[in-house]
């Protein structure tokens, strides 16, 4: 089962990697000032992937916990089915608004990148703007999706100790 978890350790760690590969392909390539922007923000992708297949790979190695038998039954399943869902409903229907903002993000960031040899102030503004905002709301979907996930443990039918 997933314990707390420490946000900011991973996504900082994900940030220093995506800015270490935009260094370092800015420095292999030298590029123009344009493009160092346009890498440096594509290269924020990267790390954000990198963290969460590290992230689920750490959840494939939990245990899960057994629970043990007794002769009492726990009648209150149907308080725990309609908690479940509650929870499912919410975190279904945040996933779903964020998941159109990703989209537009992301076509946000299509349209800014087509115009990328002759780019202007707005488009080194709304770029990385754009790509933040695109990687953040991938974030939020990855982590309610694997808070709604853990929910599922209250489907579980428990026997009671004596």
């Amino acid at each position: 089962m997933m314990g707390k978890e420490n946000l900011k350790e991973g996504v900082l760690t994900g940030i220093a990697i995506s800015l270490a590969i935009g260094i370092i392909v800015s420095i292999i390539f030298k590029p123009t000032f344009n493009s160092i922007i346009f890498i440096l923000s594509l290269a924020l992708l990267p790390g954000f992937f990198f963290m969460s297949l590290l992230h689920l790979y750490k959840l494939s190695k939990e245990r899960i916990s057994k629970v043990t038998r007794a002769k009492k039954f726990d009648w209150g399943i149907e308080m725990n089915l309609k908690k479940l869902q509650i929870l499912h409903n919410r975190y279904y229907s945040m996933i779903q608004t964020v998941g159109i903002l990703a989209s537009a993000s992301f076509l946000a960031m299509i349209i800014i990148a087509k115009d990328f040899p002759s780019w202007g102030t707005g488009h080194l503004i709304f770029f990385p703007i754009s790509t933040i905002l695109f990687i953040t709301f991938l974030h939020l979907i990855f982590r309610w999706w694997l808070a709604m996930r853990s929910d599922y443990k209250l489907l579980q039918l428990h026997n009671l100790k004596e």
